[in-house]
């Protein structure tokens, strides 16, 4: 986190990753694509949900990433990890609170599974809300910065090269322009 932070845009072709954890104070979640940040969301807790059980709070966070990134998710397969390991058996558990059953059914729809990942592992989502030590004195930062290529751009460049006349003209028009 010592240099600016540059976030990918999505590829609905590729698989997705949602990487979330929960402290006593806050929510903090990641979504990735091949290993790169496409998006980001964490949250302070308000009283009533802080005094929620560490299992419902990473739930929570769990639940606040799939409504966030519906959109994305929705029509394809993808992975959740988090810190919580019996949130791995997600499905197989009873369930038995009315506002875990309400939660659950923000999941209907949607093929996903959910990976395990130990705490010290799942580095990413702890950066972005501070982990177990968030408080009001310390705060996390992020800046992203998104580019678009299109392939088309990169055919015309390279179309090119070789060519003497082109090339004289590209550097002319640079050099007016001042870049």
């Amino acid at each position: 986190m010592t240099s600016t932070l540059v976030v990918a845009l999505p590829y609905l072709t590729k698989p997705f990753i949602g990487e979330t954890n929960a402290s006593h104070k806050a929510l903090g979640t990641v979504l990735m694509q091949a290993g790169r940040p496409i998006a980001f969301l964490s949250q302070t807790l308000g009283p009533r949900n802080q005094r929620l059980f560490i299992y419902e709070k990473e739930l929570l966070s769990l639940i606040k990433a799939v409504t966030k990134w519906r959109h994305y998710l929705l029509g394809s397969h993808f992975i959740i990890k988090t810190d919580h390991q019996s949130l791995k058996f997600l499905l197989e558990q009873k369930i038995i609170t009315p506002l875990q059953q309400k939660w659950l059914t923000k999941l209907l729809g949607l093929d996903y599974e959910i990976h395990y990942r130990k705490g010290k592992e799942n580095m990413v989502a702890d950066t972005f809300f501070g982990g177990d030590a968030c408080n009001d004195e310390r705060r996390v930062e992020l800046s992203g910065i998104s580019i678009l290529k299109p392939a088309s751009l990169t055919e015309v460049s390279s179309s090119y090269n070789g060519n003497e006349r082109a090339m004289k003209l590209l550097v002319n028009l640079s050099l007016q322009l001042g870049t």
